[in-house]
């Protein structure tokens, strides 16, 4: 997001965010539940507020003790946090209505989704609210464009950004636009009261469209990097294209799997570079080799190619490959492994000569001598995959 947005802050007190997750080892959740990962509570929410005089409230639902459990004082990024967790599934709607209530909310408010990566620029968001209040509107969404607009809430505006029409996941080939809903939007209060507080609400397809008709929604389309991450692959995705903001070579601008081919690999046994002109993706993480980068204490005698990120007490064996890969904390890649395009959870073992590839393992999981695990493969938390296992595409445990 934009430092820009902190020159406001003044004026808009609350930040309300859904369905905090997890990118590049920041912890959290997503809407594939078991599976972990996600973006936004530790990146986007906070990490655009910080420095501000603003509270951000985490709406949620699922195993929220786990987001608690990870900032136990309420403090992300130097913002204050506080979270309203719903007693029961609400529904988008409802969750921004809980959520304000528990804040108590009485101004002008930001409502991001918790699993995106990225979005319009949220102080010219706010510029384009605030100067068209004016003209009545009570909500502007942040829109941007995508190539296929029917996983989304496709937006139709005049030329000033009045919303004319809302259409929630048009069917493919059959959109009257390609910009979609970004998950950002800028409030009134005023839309509370349209939001009713004893049943799920979708605001996409009640609360939106009753706006537009009263001519009250208006738009902001913008350019800047968006992705949903709510799916293994997009979740992957968000996992290497966070990192390559470090190492731009390996991915292109515009977040696509392609690479330009591999760096050199860094084992234990090389020096440390010194990370001048380089950010750290991480708070407390040091770049070992370019693109590399390391938090505590890893054990790492195999190769690591960038980029990727291997974080405290993790081990990585001899004959060990990783490459475009997360390593959680206190993970073990044992000898002969090959892990690359994944991220591999705190406390995981990938046992020796097997491949993880395109893939997602969740927290303590131990893949087995010999497996295969690929193509957007996704295993739970606590699993154990059995030796020699070959998984093309699996969700462990299946969804229902």
């Amino acid at each position: 997001m934009i430092e820009r947005v902190l020159e406001r802050l003044h004026t808009v007190p609350h930040a309300l965010s859904r369905d905090a997750g997890s990118v590049a080892g920041v912890p959290g959740k997503t809407s594939d539940g078991e599976y972990g990962g996600g973006n936004s509570g530790g990146h986007v929410g906070t990490g655009m507020l910080s420095g501000g005089s603003v509270e951000c409230i985490l709406s949620m639902g699922y195993k929220p003790d786990r987001f608690r459990q990870a900032y136990p004082d309420g403090i992300i990024s130097d913002v204050k946090v506080s979270y309203a967790i719903e007693p029961e599934p609400l529904g988008t709607g409802g969750a921004i209505r809980f959520a304000a209530a528990h804040g108590r909310v009485d101004r002008t408010f930001v409502v991001m989704n918790g699993d995106v990566l990225g979005g319009p620029d949220i102080g010219d968001l706010l510029s384009f609210h605030f100067a068209n209040r004016r003209h009545g509107a009570l909500a502007t969404i942040g829109l941007v464009a995508v190539e296929d607009p029917s996983r989304f809430g496709v937006v139709v505006m005049d030329a000033s950004g009045q919303v004319q029409r809302f259409v929630e996941k048009p069917p493919q080939g059959q959109s009257p636009s390609r910009l979609v809903n970004s998950g950002v939007y800028i409030m009134e209060p005023e839309v509370l009261d349209m939001i009713p507080g004893d049943r799920m609400v979708s605001i996409e397809r009640e609360t939106f469209p009753a706006l537009a008709g009263m001519g009250a929604l208006y738009a902001y389309a913008s350019h800047d990097y968006w992705l949903d991450a709510g799916t293994p692959e997009a979740y992957i995705q968000a996992n290497m294209d966070y990192l390559s903001r470090y190492y731009p070579a390996v991915l292109s601008p515009a977040g696509s799997s392609g690479t330009t081919g591999p760096g050199e690999p860094w084992g234990s046994g090389g020096n440390e570079v010194p990370a001048a002109g380089g950010v750290s993706p991480l708070q407390g993480a040091r770049r070992m080799a370019e693109g590399v980068w390391v938090t505590g204490n890893p054990t790492i005698n195999g190769k690591v190619q960038p980029p990727s990120l291997v974080l405290d007490g993790s081990m990585i064996e001899s004959g060990a490959e990783v490459s475009y890969a997360v390593i959680g904390n206190g993970c073990f890649v044992g000898a002969g492994c090959r892990v690359e395009r994944s991220v591999v959870m705190d406390g995981s073992k990938i046992m020796q000569g097997s491949l993880v590839s395109d893939s997602v393992l969740a927290e303590n999981v131990e893949v087995g001598a010999g497996s295969r695990v690929s193509d957007w493969s996704v295993v739970g938390d606590g699993y154990i995959v059995t030796p020699g296992s070959v998984l093309h595409h699996a969700r462990i445990p299946e969804l229902r």
